[in-house]
C-alpha cells in the first residue's frame, strides 16, 4: 500500500471572498498536513503558475449567484489540468448533484472533466474527480 507523505493544496481565489476559507485553514494546520494555500485572483494566479503537480485541486472561487460563476470555474479546471497528475482529485463546491445533474459552479466544469477523463468519485453538495483510486491515508 503506498502512502502518501505530503499533501500539496493549492486554493485558488477569484471572484469570491477570501474569508469564506480561512476557518479550514486551523484543520490543516493542527493536522500536520504539508499544505500551501494561495489567495490570488484564479485565473491570473494559473496563468503564471509554473510549480510542482497538484495533488488537490479545490475549486471554490466564484460564489454561486455571481455572474459567469459556472464559466469561471469551466476556466479553472482548464487551466489547472496541466498541474494535475493521474493521483490527483479535484474537489467542486457548490455543486449539487442528483441523478447525474449538476447545478451550481461546476455545472460546467464536471462535464468537461469527464470528457478528459476524470471520473465522480463522489457527488454531495460538493463534487470529487478522480482519475484513479487515491490510496488509502491514515491520518493521525
Amino acid at each position: 500500500m503506498e502512502k502518501m507523505t505530503t499533501l500539496r493544496v493549492a486554493f485558488y481565489h477569484g471572484l469570491g471572498d477570501s474569508s469564506n476559507f480561512a476557518h479550514q485553514i486551523p484543520l490543516w494546520i493542527r493536522r500536520g498536513d504539508a499544505c500551501r494555500v494561495e489567495l490570488a485572483d484564479s485565473h491570473a494566479w494559473l496563468k503564471a503558475y509554473q510549480g510542482r503537480s497538484v495533488d488537490c485541486l479545490y475549486l471554490d472561487s466564484a460564489d454561486v449567484g455571481t455572474p459567469q460563476c459556472e464559466e469561471s470555474c469551466l476556466e479553472e479546471a482548464k487551466l489547472a489540468s496541466a498541474f494535475l497528475h493521474e493521483r490527483s482529485c479535484i474537489l467542486i463546491d457548490d455543486t449539487p448533484f442528483n441523478n447525474g445533474a449538476t447545478a451550481g459552479k461546476g455545472t460546467l466544469a464536471i462535464p468537461w472533466l469527464v470528457a478528459q477523463g476524470w471520473k465522480v468519485a463522489h457527488a454531495g453538495y460538493q463534487v470529487m474527480l478522480t482519475r484513479k483510486p487515491a490510496p488509502l491515508v491514515t491520518v493521525a
